[in-house]
């Protein structure tokens, strides 16, 4: 901002976080994640559980896919979709789909199912987009983990995913808030400056179970 609007001279806001860099140790490190929802997330993502990462612009929902996706074992087959280039370190079993003018993620959806990833990673998910991302929830595809803003999130949406993670500001610095199964029924959320568990048998138990993934979901809920 500049004078007359900055009267006391220019005024220039930095953003140095490297969201590309992100994992899931240094995101518990710097506060925005607590360490039993990061484990959650660390299952959801093995489980291939399909997942809402909503919050307002710069809250670092773009962070915490990188961090989901570089947690990964080396064999999973990731497919990552953006309009940016954070997912672009080397992994040999990662593709990279980047979405640019006049593409959009929608018209990206189909040919990146096609490629039948173990993880299917969309961000910067629009209003424009949501149609051909409902349309892959309806037919029941596991392992895709989306990020967009609250403009685009709907109750139909939430109610076709295994878990919504809400991404908010507190005490001045954003923060996973609150981690929902698809009934709105809340796993984990962060009050008052530490962290309350929910439900213990949330809706998508049995899907982790199914994977090989129920003990340790047991283990952590308990």
């Amino acid at each position: 901002m500049l004078p007359p609007l900055a009267p006391s001279g220019p005024v220039l806001t930095m953003r140095r976080a490297d969201p590309g860099q992100a994992t899931l140790d240094k995101l518990v490190a710097g506060g925005a994640i607590d360490r039993p929802v990061a484990e959650l997330l660390r299952l959801g993502a093995r489980g291939r559980l399909n997942m809402l990462v909503t919050g307002p612009q710069h809250c670092g929902k773009t962070a915490l896919l990188v961090a989901l996706v570089r947690d990964l074992e080396p064999s999973v087959r990731v497919v990552t979709v953006a309009s940016h280039r954070h997912f672009a370190w080397p992994m040999a079993s990662k593709v990279e789909l980047a979405a640019a003018a006049p593409a959009s993620i929608a018209k990206l959806v189909p040919p990146a199912a096609r490629l039948e990833p173990g993880l299917l990673v969309l961000d910067d998910v629009t209003l424009q987009d949501v149609a051909a991302l409902a349309e892959r929830l309806l037919r029941g595809a596991p392992g895709m983990v989306a990020a967009l803003g609250p403009e685009a999130m709907s109750d139909a949406l939430v109610r076709s995913v295994d878990l919504v993670v809400r991404i908010d500001r507190v005490d001045g610095a954003f923060r996973v808030v609150t981690v929902e199964d698809t009934v709105g029924a809340t796993v984990f959320r962060h009050e008052n400056g530490k962290l309350v568990r929910g439900t213990t048998n949330p809706a998508f138990a049995p899907s982790l179970q199914a994977r090989g993934q129920g003990a340790a979901l047991s283990k952590l809920l308990a």
